[in-house]
């Protein structure tokens, strides 16, 4: 079944603690378990949640379950250890998926900073010898020269508001993002989101994509061009059909119910040829 039916902020809000009132940011986040096709498995974005993800399900239609991979750090402790580099963020989702799913061809999406993840899943993924049935990664491309530039980006991405507009939609604070209600909560959770965000962004410009050996679909947000244009981007990395279907959105909009019909076009269109 779908974990939401209708995904509004508001529905969000009332999910996020558990019965005691404990964050549940989980690293895996079921957004449908229900259905016989292959599991997609989306990677969150810079911001670290998969709620931006919930409206997935109802894009792909029945039949196939979605599980949405969380940034680590999100559950706020302060022994919580990140990731050092995007590989090791990379190789610990495969392990969570594989558990999921131990059998068949692993099912990638990724959004922004998730689709530079879903990536080098994929790449890990061939050389462990497993297939990858599908690679999906929505206006996301790969940034090897950031480098010294983290810091700025990472000015960006430290605005609150933003980070919890990016996670989920407008309408929430940081603390209720994190199930922690309150001024103090509130203080609390927007260190949580910068320190998980920072590390995010440093992985992302450290990180030297591998080559995938197979067909990949890239969905840029046709309102916002790219220098070089999309397919030069990921060119280089992937040596099968890359295929370039633009909708018509923003980068901050492309999962938005503005834009799930379209999105949801493309996604079904491509899955449904075999991937």
């Amino acid at each position: 079944t779908d974990l939401f039916d209708r995904p509004t902020p508001e529905l969000l809000a009332t999910t996020m603690t558990n019965g005691d009132g404990e964050n549940t940011a989980s690293v895996v986040l079921p957004l449908r378990t229900g259905g016989a096709r292959p599991p997609l498995f989306c990677v969150h974005p810079g911001g670290g949640f998969g709620w931006c993800y919930a409206g997935v399900p109802r894009m792909l239609g029945a039949g196939r379950p979605v599980h949405a991979f969380q940034a680590r750090g999100l559950d706020g402790r302060p022994d919580a250890i990140l990731p050092g580099t995007l590989g090791e963020m990379a190789a610990d989702y495969l392990g969570h998926a594989r558990e999921l799913q131990p059998t068949g061809p692993l099912h990638l999406l990724g959004w922004s900073l998730g689709g530079v993840v879903a990536h080098a899943m994929a790449v890990e993924a061939q050389r462990r010898g497993w297939e990858v049935g599908a690679l999906i990664m929505l206006d996301s491309y790969p940034a090897p020269d950031l480098g010294a530039d983290v810091r700025a980006a990472v000015g960006d991405f430290a605005d609150i508001e933003a980070l919890t507009a990016e996670a989920i939609g407008p309408g929430l604070t940081a603390g209720q993002l994190l199930g922690r209600g309150g001024e103090d909560g509130d203080g609390r959770a927007e260190a949580v989101l910068r320190r998980v965000v920072t590390n995010n962004l440093q992985l992302l410009g450290g990180h030297r994509p591998g080559v995938f050996h197979g067909d990949a679909l890239l969905v840029p947000a046709g309102l916002e061009p790219v220098p070089g244009g999309p397919r030069s981007r990921w060119a280089p990395y992937v040596t099968g059909e890359l295929t370039v279907a633009p909708v018509r959105s923003t980068h901050g909009e492309l999962l938005a119910a503005e834009r799930s019909e379209a999105l949801g076009e493309v996604l079904r269109n491509w899955l449904g040829r075999g991937h």
